[in-house]
């Protein structure tokens, strides 16, 4: 900069030269000469100079000085979680009346580090209101995210106790109607836009030698517009006692035809030495939208003898209760038919019914017919207050009926 200022200076002078000091003319033309000269030497020096500045170049040097600096990622993000849930639970059957006021009380702290590394744990405590016994929360959840694990891009590991769930909770549930089922798993995930797959590793009971542990691996395929295709194989490797585990494989199968929806699922479980090889279970459900505001469904359920059900009974299903409000029907050595529907009724309510057959080969008191009524109020985005009444009429015994309402706020 300082020699272009010199520059500009000579410039003027050469300018304002033939009017100073009324100079010779021979005075005036040696010095023009010089300053001339002097300029040329100077146009040739600031040619070299902004040769050496040249933009593209001065671009790449910042590049250069930029890739040395370490770049933080966003900053740590701090989450919380709970829920707060009171039910009411009446039960009167056989003219005896059990009711009772149950609690649910969850607090969960989230941290995210960065590039895909995060953590997660959770307390709970369950209690009842009137018994006033002490409180002892429990670790629900405690795990960590890793994603991106060991540099592959779309692999992650969730390691810890955590919730397994898979499609619509059928044969891998969460039971979040009651206190809600953690496992202790190692849970490595690979996912693209079209298809994932997760091997977990479920360690159940012990160490060493002396173990009781599950491989469960499941592929879903996303590829098809609207259509979702999953299938899982588990493995269980039980050694106290010895020889009790069992294999397990099915699938599961969504997909969605306009405003018809169809959801399937299919479990095999071969049993332990001594009972029959295996036993299976089958549910097929059709729901179908008449409008935005009133939705109808059909349900198909059957399961061999010795059908252990592990999926959940009754949320994540989308109509309240999967096998009905009160909770007594038994999937194993069985058959089930239920139809129903929910409304939306405006202002934040929505409400429906449901009818329920449930059929064996031998009349007992989990087979029969269950009606239920239920209603649910959004009073806030995350809070609700609902009710339901459930009449059971057993094959064997006396008809009954189950009441529930409860207050529920989660986030």
């Amino acid at each position: 900069m300082t020699k272009l200022n010199v520059m500009a200076g000579l410039l003027a002078a050469a300018l304002v030269v033939p009017s100073s000091f009324a100079q010779s003319t021979d005075d005036v033309s040696k010095d023009l000469r010089e300053l001339k000269a002097r300029v040329a030497a100077l146009e040739v020096e600031n040619s070299a100079l902004k040769g050496a500045n040249d933009g593209a170049l001065l671009e790449s040097q910042i590049n250069a000085l930029a890739s040395n600096v370490a770049v933080g990622t966003a900053a740590p993000k701090v989450t919380f979680s709970g829920e707060m849930r009171h039910r009411y639970l009446n039960t009167n059957a056989s003219g005896t009346r059990v009711w009772g006021i149950e609690n649910l009380a969850r607090i969960g702290f989230g941290y995210d580090v960065g590039s895909g590394i995060s953590f997660k744990v959770t307390a709970q405590e369950t209690f009842d209101l009137g018994t006033n016994a002490a409180l002892n929360p429990t670790l629900y959840e405690a795990y960590s995210t890793w994603c991106n694990f060991l540099g592959v891009n779309g692999l992650c590991a969730k390691i810890g106790r955590q919730e397994l769930s898979v499609g619509n909770q059928f044969a891998f549930g969460v039971n979040d109607w009651d206190a809600g089922t953690s496992q202790d798993l190692i849970n490595f995930g690979y996912c693209t836009e079209s298809f994932s797959a997760n091997l977990v590793y479920d360690l159940n009971t012990g160490t060493g030698a002396d173990h009781d542990q599950n491989y469960i691996l499941f592929v879903a395929l996303k590829a098809i517009k609207d259509m979702t295709i999953e299938g899982y194989y588990s493995s269980s490797d039980d050694n106290i006692p010895a020889d009790t585990g069992l294999d397990r494989f099915g699938g599961h199968f969504a997909a969605a035809f306009g405003g018809l929806g169809v959801d399937a699922n299919f479990d095999v479980q071969e049993l332990p030495a001594g009972a029959k090889d295996n036993a299976s279970a089958l549910e097929v459900n059709f729901d179908y939208d008449l409008n935005k505001d009133l939705g109808l469904f059909l349900r198909y359920a059957c399961a061999e003898e010795s059908y252990v059900f592990t999926g959940n009974r009754h949320s994540n299903t989308g109509y309240r209760a999967r096998f009905g409000l009160a909770d007594w029907y038994s999937l194993s050595d069985s058959r089930s038919l239920q139809v129903g529907g929910n409304m939306a009724c405006g202002s934040g309510w929505t409400a429906g019914a449901t009818v329920g057959l449930f059929l064996a080969d031998t009349d007992s008191s989990n087979t029969g017919s269950e009606v239920d009524l239920w209603a649910e109020h959004a009073c806030a985005d995350n809070a609700t207050l609902g009710a339901g009444l459930g009449f059971v009429s057993p094959d064997v015994g006396d008809n009954f009926t189950v009441l529930y309402v409860q207050a529920r706020i989660a986030f």
